[in-house]
């Protein structure tokens, strides 16, 4: 249905509200270059980050969450972790041995922006 035709025959649309609160916003950089290179599993992962990251832009989700939340395997969301900090786009910490990760959203102006396919194989092989 168009959407003049929806409003034409008196059904009512609601538009989203961002005073409504549970919205978290993307960076236009991040869809407009870094998603063609760091692929939708990654940006998945990133956006569920996003949605978790407290004040400090810190976020501590479980591998498992971070699943469920996007219906992934747990080597995909490992892949996608790295990928995102081939690119610098977030920081992983690891806090202790039965704790989740730490993982901190990194400033935009740190991103890299040195893409090279080789480099990034060769990373997610470490």
């Amino acid at each position: 249905m168009l959407l003049n035709e929806v409003i034409k025959d008196n059904e009512q649309i609601y538009i989203r509200n961002k005073k409504d609160g549970g919205w978290n916003f993307e960076d236009n950089e991040m869809v407009n270059f870094y998603v063609k290179y760091i692929g939708v599993s990654a940006y998945g992962v990133y956006g569920v980050l996003r949605m978790y990251a407290d004040k400090k832009q810190r976020a501590f989700p479980s591998l498992k969450n971070i699943c469920e939340k996007l219906n992934i395997n747990k080597s995909t969301a490992i892949k996608s972790i790295k990928i995102l900090q081939f690119f610098n786009i977030i920081h992983k910490k690891r806090e202790g041995q039965r704790r989740n990760n730490t993982y901190t959203l990194v400033n935009k102006s740190q991103w890299s922006k040195n893409y090279n396919e080789d480099d990034l194989k060769k990373y997610l092989k470490l």
